[in-house]
């Protein structure tokens, strides 16, 4: 009841992103509670690595991961499953596109593309 009269009719969802710079060579790990990741990509081609959290750790977590134009095909961020799980059956997500994305999904043990910009 209580949350019920703190939600407005017709109000607008904000969806703040972690803000995470890719460089080539570089790697993060996803340590944030947001669900949304922002890519920009600075300096010149390469790999970035971007390591998700343990599938098993968090249960039904979603995250979206997009990027803006600097992305390019020749930059690739390989968006990484942690030693021992993986992403869509593989060690590894690919993103090199600008613009471009994907949805994921933790099943408990596994990550899975929900959904995938191309």
């Amino acid at each position: 009841e209580e949350i019920a009269s703190q939600v407005e009719f017709g109000a607008t969802a904000i969806l703040e992103p972690e803000f995470i710079t890719a460089t080539p060579g570089g790697s993060v790990q996803v340590l944030t509670t947001k669900n949304i990741i922002d890519l920009t990509w600075v300096g010149s081609s390469g790999t970035f690595d971007l390591i998700l959290p343990s599938a098993t750790d968090i249960p039904y977590r979603f995250l979206r991961i997009v990027n803006d134009a600097t992305v390019v095909a020749s930059d690739k961020v390989h968006v990484v499953a942690p030693v021992g799980e993986t992403i869509d059956g593989a060690a590894f997500y690919v993103i090199n596109k600008e613009y471009n994305g994907c949805a994921v999904w933790s099943d408990g043990n596994n990550w899975i593309v929900i959904q995938a910009k191309q």
